[in-house]
C-alpha cells in the first residue's frame, strides 16, 4: 500500500503542474451553473436548487466529477449519486458545503457540511470515492455525515498547506472566538484539530452567518459577521495557526450586514458584501480594502452600490475574476481586474447571463483556496541566461531533486524540466516544473573608440526582430545617430527580457585639403593635382600612391590621404578634357597652272583664322604658297598648314617657220627635257630631222595636260651651204663653218652641246668652230648648231638650226 501511494503522489503532482482546472464547474443557486474550460465562463443548467451554500468538484483536466448543496450530491450525469442524500448541511446555510480532495488519491474527496444557524448537527464530513458506481462516484456508507465539531458557525473554507498538498480546513465555532483547523494529508482526515482563539465571539445566532475566505497565497483569512462586522487575520499555512485579528467594518445597526467576502488573486485586496436594511430600504454595497496597510478600515472603497436583489457572495474564479452573486437575478456580477486599486478593478453588474430560466441566489460555489498553488510554482518564464532559485521551505521537511541534490533549494540556470520530491508529515509529494526560456535581445554597439572628426554623423544600431529600444536620451528608435564624442547606451526589451550596451566615442583629429574647383581643359594640356606632403598616406582613384598626379583623361579623380593621427581627409575633382578640333588641311600638294583648291574646315569648329588672318571655314588656292589655319571650338584650337605648288604645262617651242635650201637638213627640238613627245608622224624621240619643207609639229604631255607646236619649213635662196659633220685636227675639214656666207648680212652662227651648253659663236661669215671649247678639245659626237642671217631677197630674217657631227 505504501508504494502504491507514493506512486499515486508521484504521478498527481507531476500532472499538477500542468494542469489545475478542478474549478471549471459551477453550480448555484436555482439550476444555474457555470463552465469555465474555454477561459471565458459559459452558462450550463444543473440540478441544484438552494438560495445559499453549495460546492463543485472537476478533475484537473476541467471535467465535471460532482456537485452539492450540502444536503444532495449530484454526480457528473446530474444525477443524484448513489448514497448521495441526506447529508446534514442546509440550503439556508452560508457555506452549506465544501468539496475538498484527498491528497496522494484522485479517486477520494471529502464533503465538509455545517448546520444552519448553530444547529447541533455542527460540522460533519462525509467520503466520496469516486471508483465507484462505474466510475460515477459513491458516497461512502461507512463514512458518511461523521462529526467533527457543534456548534460551529455557517462557516466552512479550506486552503492549500504551505507544502501545498495537503489541505487545511478552517471553522468557526459557534459561542467562542476559537477557529478550528483540520488537516487533510496523504492520511486523510485529521480529526485532531489545531485550535486558535483571535479575534471576536461570535455568540449571536446572527453572527454565524456570512463567508469565511483564506487568500490565495494562504496567509490570511476574512470572516463576515452578518450582523456584526468583518475581520481579517494571519494564517500560518505551514502550522494551521490564526492570529492578529483587525476589525475592518461594524455594523451599527446590528440589523444587517458584511457576507461575502473575497480576496483579490495576488492576496492584497480584500472585497466585501454588506447590507443596510434600515427601515426596509434593502441597500447594499461592495467595499474594496487594502489588507496591507495598517488602518485596513481607512482603505474603504466603495465599488458598487444599489437597491434590493442584495449582493450575496463573492467567488474568485478560474480566470481571476471574482465573481458576484445578486439574489434573484438572472446573471452574476464580476470585478474584472480584482488585483487594480479602487475604480480600475472594474467592477460589472450584469457581466455573465446564467442558463435561461435560471437564476442565482446569495450563495456561490466553495473551493479549496489557493488549488492552483504548488511546491515549484508554475511552470517559469524567464529571460535566456537568467537563474531561477526554486526554494522549498518547509520545516521537518527532506528533498530530493532531480540532480541527487538533497538541499531546500536549486539553481536553475537552463531551460528544462526539473522536479523535487518532499517527504513532510509522514507523505511523500512530488512536484515539477519547466523552465523555458525566452530569447533575450542581443545588443552589440561595439567596443569603445576613438572616431576622426569626420566619421561623425556616426549611426549606432544594433536591431534585434521584435524588441523595443530606449536610448541614453529616452528615444526609442532602432538606431541612433552620433554627431560628436560621448557615452551613448541602448537598451533593447522583447517579451519582458532586457539586454543594454554602451559605447564610448571619442574623436581624432582630422586634416583637410582641397584639389580645388572642377575644371575643364584642352587636350594635351597638363592638368596636375596635388596635395602636401605632410600626411602619412595617399590613395587616388586611379591607384597612385604620391601626393600628386598628372590628369589626362576626363572624369572624376579623388584623393584619401591619412595622416598623423590615423584619420583620413578625400576631396574630389572632376575634370573634363575638352577634345581639340579634329581635322587636316591635307598633305603638300602640286597644282597644275590654273587650278583652284578649296580648304574646308565647317565642321572641325567654330572659329577660325587663316595665315592672312581671315576668319572664314573656307579658304581659295589659287596660288603657290604655305596655308596656315588655325581652328577653336569650345575654347581648344588646333592648326594644320599645307604647302601647294603649281606646275605648269608643258611648252614645246620649235622656233619660227624656216628655210631650208636643197641638201640641207634641219633639226627640229621642243626645248624640253625629261618628258614625253610625240611628232606629226607619231615619233616620240627627243627631236626630228627635216630634210625637205614642209609642216611639222611636236605634241608634249605633262600631269597638266598637252601642248602642240608646229613650224613651217620652206624651200629658200640657198645661198649659204652648212657641212653636216668635221674632222678637227685632221688636216682637212678641220673647222665647222658657214660656206657661202660672205658678204651675208647680220650673221651668227652658234654651237651647242647636248646639254644645251654654248661652246662657240661668231658674227662672222668667214669664221667656224675648231671642235675646242677655252682650249680643250670636245668630244666626238652630235652638236647643234644655229645659224641666222638676213635674206637680201625677202628681206627676212633666216634662221637654219641642225646637227653637225664631231669626228676625231
Amino acid at each position: 500500500m505504501k508504494a502504491y501511494l507514493l506512486f499515486c503522489i508521484i504521478i498527481t503532482c507531476m500532472r499538477s503542474a500542468h494542469a489545475q482546472q478542478e474549478m471549471n464547474n459551477w453550480f448555484f443557486g436555482y439550476n444555474a451553473g457555470l463552465n469555465f474550460s474555454s477561459g471565458a465562463p459559459v452558462a450550463t443548467p444543473g440540478s441544484l436548487r438552494g438560495w445559499e451554500g453549495c460546492s463543485a468538484m472537476s478533475d484537473r483536466y476541467g471535467n465535471l466529477l460532482f456537485y452539492t448543496d450540502g444536503i444532495t450530491v449530484w454526480n457528473r450525469s446530474h444525477l443524484v449519486m448513489a448514497n448521495g442524500t441526506n447529508l446534514n448541511g442546509d440550503t439556508l446555510c452560508t457555506q452549506s458545503a465544501l468539496i475538498t480532495g484527498y491528497p496522494g488519491n484522485d479517486s477520494l474527496f471529502y464533503i465538509f457540511t455545517v448546520a444552519k444557524e448553530a444547529e447541533a448537527k455542527g460540522l460533519q464530513y462525509s467520503l466520496v470515492d469516486m471508483r465507484l458506481n462505474g466510475g460515477l462516484g459513491d458516497v461512502v456508507a461507512a463514512q458518511k455525515n461523521i462529526p467533527l465539531l457543534t456548534p460551529v458557525c455557517e462557516k466552512v473554507t479550506a486552503v492549500k498547506h504551505l507544502n501545498t498538498n495537503d489541505i487545511w480546513v478552517i471553522t468557526h465555532k459557534f459561542g467562542s472566538d476559537e477557529f478550528y483547523v483540520y488537516a487533510v494529508n496523504c492520511a486523510g482526515l485529521n480529526t485532531t484539530p489545531q485550535i486558535s482563539a483571535a479575534g471576536n465571539i461570535a455568540n449571536r445566532i446572527t453572527n454565524t452567518i456570512g463567508y469565511l475566505k483564506a487568500s490565495p497565497d494562504g496567509n490570511k483569512l476574512a470572516m463576515a459577521g452578518f450582523t456584526s462586522v468583518v475581520e481579517v487575520f494571519d494564517f500560518n499555512a505551514a502550522t494551521g495557526v490564526v492570529t492578529n485579528p483587525r476589525i475592518i467594518a461594524g455594523n451599527p445597526n446590528n440589523i444587517t450586514g458584511p457576507y461575502g467576502v473575497e480576496f483579490s488573486p495576488n492576496s492584497k485586496l480584500l472585497y466585501a458584501s454588506e447590507s443596510y436594511n434600515n427601515n426596509g430600504s434593502g441597500a447594499y454595497y461592495i467595499f474594496q480594502y487594502k489588507v496591507d496597510t495598517p488602518n485596513i478600515a481607512d482603505s474603504r472603497i466603495a465599488i458598487d452600490s444599489g437597491y434590493g436583489n442584495t449582493a450575496g457572495a463573492m467567488q474568485l474564479g478560474p480566470d481571476s475574476n471574482i465573481y458576484i452573486a445578486y439574489d434573484q437575478q438572472p446573471f452574476l456580477g464580476a470585478i474584472t481586474h480584482p488585483d487594480s486599486v479602487g475604480r480600475a478593478c472594474r467592477h460589472i453588474k450584469q457581466y455573465v447571463n446564467l442558463p435561461a430560466g435560471t437564476i442565482s441566489g446569495v450563495g456561490l460555489p466553495a473551493f479549496v483556496a489557493g488549488y492552483n498553488r504548488t511546491l515549484l510554482g508554475k511552470d517559469t518564464i524567464v529571460c535566456e541566461g537568467e537563474q531561477v532559485v526554486a526554494r522549498v521551505n518547509l520545516p521537518g521537511t527532506t528533498y530530493l531533486w532531480q540532480d541527487g541534490s538533497t538541499l531546500d533549494s536549486l539553481v536553475m540556470n537552463a531551460p528544462g524540466l526539473y522536479w523535487v520530491e518532499i517527504r513532510h508529515n509522514n507523505c511523500i509529494y512530488r512536484d515539477s516544473v519547466r523552465v523555458i526560456w525566452r530569447t533575450r535581445p542581443v545588443v552589440n554597439l561595439g567596443k569603445d573608440t576613438a572616431l576622426c572628426a569626420n566619421a561623425f554623423p556616426l549611426l549606432l544600431q544594433s536591431p534585434f526582430p521584435g524588441a523595443n529600444y530606449l536610448w541614453q536620451d529616452g528615444s526609442a528608435n532602432s538606431s541612433y545617430t552620433i554627431n560628436g564624442q560621448g557615452l551613448y547606451w541602448m537598451e533593447a526589451s522583447l517579451n519582458g527580457c532586457v539586454a543594454r550596451d554602451s559605447i564610448s566615442v571619442t574623436t581624432r583629429p582630422v586634416t583637410t585639403f582641397n584639389l580645388g574647383n572642377d575644371t575643364s581643359v584642352c587636350e594635351k594640356e597638363q592638368v596636375i593635382v596635388s596635395v602636401a606632403a605632410s600626411f602619412n598616406d595617399y590613395s587616388w582613384s586611379n591607384g597612385t600612391k604620391v601626393n600628386s598626379i598628372i590628369i589626362k583623361d576626363s572624369g572624376l579623380y579623388w584623393c584619401e590621404a591619412v595622416n598623423q593621427a590615423g584619420c583620413a581627409w578625400r576631396d574630389s575633382i572632376h575634370v573634363d578634357i575638352r577634345p581639340l578640333p579634329v581635322f587636316s588641311l591635307g598633305n603638300d600638294s602640286v597644282l597644275c597652272e590654273g587650278a583652284v583648291w578649296l580648304l574646308d574646315v565647317t565642321q572641325a569648329g567654330d572659329q577660325f583664322r587663316w595665315q592672312d588672318g581671315s576668319s572664314q571655314s573656307r579658304y581659295q588656292v589659287n596660288k603657290e604658297g604655305a596655308y596656315y589655319v588655325e581652328v577653336s571650338k569650345a575654347r581648344c584650337s588646333a592648326s594644320d598648314t599645307v604647302t601647294v605648288t603649281y606646275k605648269l604645262k608643258p611648252r614645246p617651242d620649235l622656233g619660227p617657220d624656216k628655210v631650208m635650201c636643197p641638201g640641207q637638213v634641219l633639226v627640229l627640238e621642243p626645248g624640253l627635257h625629261g618628258i614625253p613627245y610625240t611628232w606629226q608622224n607619231g615619233s616620240d624621240q627627243t627631236s626630228f630631222t627635216v630634210t625637205e619643207p614642209g609642216i611639222y609639229s611636236v605634241s608634249v604631255t605633262n600631269e597638266c595636260g598637252t601642248v602642240r607646236d608646229e613650224v613651217v619649213v620652206t624651200k629658200g635662196s640657198c645661198k649659204i651651204a652648212i657641212p653636216n659633220a668635221f674632222t678637227p685636227g685632221k688636216g682637212q675639214n678641220n673647222t665647222f663653218r658657214v660656206l657661202n656666207a660672205t658678204g651675208l648680212k647680220i650673221f651668227s652662227l652658234r654651237v651647242f652641246n647636248r646639254w644645251g651648253q654654248l661652246l662657240y659663236q661668231t658674227s662672222d661669215p668667214t669664221r667656224g668652230w675648231d671642235g675646242n671649247l677655252a682650249g680643250v678639245l670636245q668630244p666626238a659626237g652630235s652638236y647643234i648648231y644655229m645659224v641666222s642671217y638676213l635674206d637680201d631677197t625677202s628681206g627676212k630674217s633666216i634662221l637654219h638650226k641642225g646637227i653637225i657631227t664631231l669626228i676625231r
